[in-house]
């Protein structure tokens, strides 16, 4: 059998031979099989590795957890500060008014807009975002 006669893909032959009128390819089934590279696998972590590890995952979620308890905790204090120290003004809701607009339209610097939204909602005693208009409402000060 020429070289050129066989093709080989895994475990399976296909064989074409010159000396048939009409070749018939036929399937042999050799032997064996193709041997692919493997993956390498991580080394396992062992003892003191394995707690290494474990330290510096719990180490990174502590930080996370104390920045965010800052973070929070600067929030907190500018919205008291604002809602002890920002100087007030009354206006009467229009039509279309909501808390929201409200906010941007009487910004206090230091606070996002729904943190000046939740001082308007604390300074008139609002139990929800439901404005009605003709309300008077204390506002921050532009």
């Amino acid at each position: 059998m020429s070289a050129f006669s066989m093709y080989m893909d895994g475990n399976a032959a296909l064989d074409v031979t010159p000396e048939q009128r009409r070749p018939q390819p036929s399937f042999t089934v050799v032997p064996g099989c193709v041997q692919r590279p493997s993956v390498p696998q991580p080394a396992p972590l062992h003892g003191v590795q394995a707690a290494g590890v474990v330290i510096l995952a719990v180490a990174v979620l502590v930080c996370f957890a104390v920045f965010g308890l800052q973070v929070t905790g600067n929030q907190q204090r500018a919205f008291e500060t604002a809602l002890a120290t920002t100087e007030q003004t009354s206006i009467r809701v229009q039509p279309g008014d909501s808390l929201w607009s409200l906010a941007q339209e009487y910004p206090v610097d230091g606070l996002s807009s729904s943190d000046t939204s939740d001082l308007i909602a604390a300074w008139n005693s609002l139990d929800d975002a439901f404005l009605q208009p003709g309300m008077e409402l204390l506002v921050p000060a532009a």
